[in-house]
């Protein structure tokens, strides 16, 4: 809440979580949050990324804000919510994790400052997000655009460093850090979106939070 009583909003995504794993799980932080009132018939607008964020940033459906497969780029004719918030006086902050959240698919429209973890390294080679799935084997399409991309090399990398490492859990703890560092910056009300990615890969939560949701008789050795 800043000083005029403007409230801070801040839209955070938990990518691929369901409400109902969340209930068999300890979470106090989140039952606070939610301890004012939730909505229970909350309904994905889309099977997948793109055109679920399209909707929540502009409170349509796919037929209206037009993307899906065969254009997954964010551009449409309605101000979303970034856009609306930043014309009344906020500062806009978005960071994604998720790779079509990103700059490259037009997310970073009505953001004052946008940072994405695209999954690439180096900007200028081909990055995973934009290899197009095409109808061979799904590393020969990919091997065939890494060499017929102008930056070859960075390209390989890229793919590389994406398959080495996406299943590593240094998401949210990085995302947060930066989010904080920005916001130490920023007077008056403020806008965040963060995406959040750790239930699409693999996770090991630290203790004491496994110890305690292991089931009764399951070791870490097992649990693994």
């Amino acid at each position: 809440m800043t000083e005029n009583n403007t409230p801070d909003v801040c839209l955070v995504v938990l990518d691929t979580v369901r409400r109902k794993s969340l209930q068999s799980v300890s979470t106090p932080t989140l039952d606070s949050l939610i301890s004012g009132g939730t909505y229970h018939r909350a309904v994905a607008p889309a099977p997948w990324t793109a055109p679920s964020h399209a909707a929540m940033l502009t409170g349509q459906f796919g037929w209206q804000h037009g993307v899906g497969q065969s254009s997954q780029q964010f551009s449409p004719s309605v101000e979303s919510l970034p856009e609306a918030l930043q014309n009344c006086g906020y500062s806009t902050v978005g960071i994604s994790n998720n790779p079509y959240v990103s700059e490259e698919f037009g997310f970073d429209r009505g953001f004052d400052t946008f940072l994405s973890n695209n999954g690439a390294r180096y900007q200028s080679g081909l990055t995973p997000s934009a290899v197009v799935q095409e109808d061979i084997n799904p590393y020969l399409s990919a091997i065939k655009q890494v060499v017929t991309h102008n930056r070859p090399l960075l390209s390989a990398l890229n793919l590389l460093d994406h398959k080495l490492y996406s299943v590593d859990d240094r998401g949210a703890a990085t995302t947060i850090s930066k989010l904080n560092r920005l916001l130490d910056d920023i007077e008056g009300p403020v806008f965040t979106f963060l995406n959040l990615m750790e239930a699409h890969t693999t996770y090991w939560p630290p203790e004491p939070f496994r110890s305690r949701n292991l089931p009764s008789g399951v070791s870490d050795e097992v649990a693994r």
